[in-house]
């Protein structure tokens, strides 16, 4: 682990001023739904959802940073979740151009 970049969005997400079990609360998940995480950052609401969509759900963790989705993945792993599915999402995807 330590990607700075993901651990201070995770930090900024789980500050208590950014209400985040308040948000979570308010999407009203249930056990088995599938989410869809877009631009999951360090991947902290992407943690929550997966606890309450349980086993028989699933979190699909989508970011443009390669990086935010390797720190999800270890996080995950080491923490023993298997329902955290990480989506990398490419300037091909989202028809950006150079």
């Amino acid at each position: 682990m330590g990607n700075l970049k993901a651990e201070m969005f995770n930090r900024k997400a789980s500050n208590p001023k950014s209400k985040p079990f308040e948000v979570v609360e308010i999407l009203s998940i249930k056990e088995g739904e599938s989410i869809l995480d877009i631009g999951s950052g360090g991947g902290f609401f992407s943690l929550l959802f997966a606890e309450k969509v349980g086993k028989n759900g699933i979190v699909y963790a989508s970011d443009t940073n390669k990086d935010f989705l390797d720190y999800i993945e270890e996080t995950k792993s080491s923490r023993g979740i298997s329902n955290i599915k990480t989506v990398y999402i490419s300037e091909v995807i989202l028809g950006i151009s150079g």
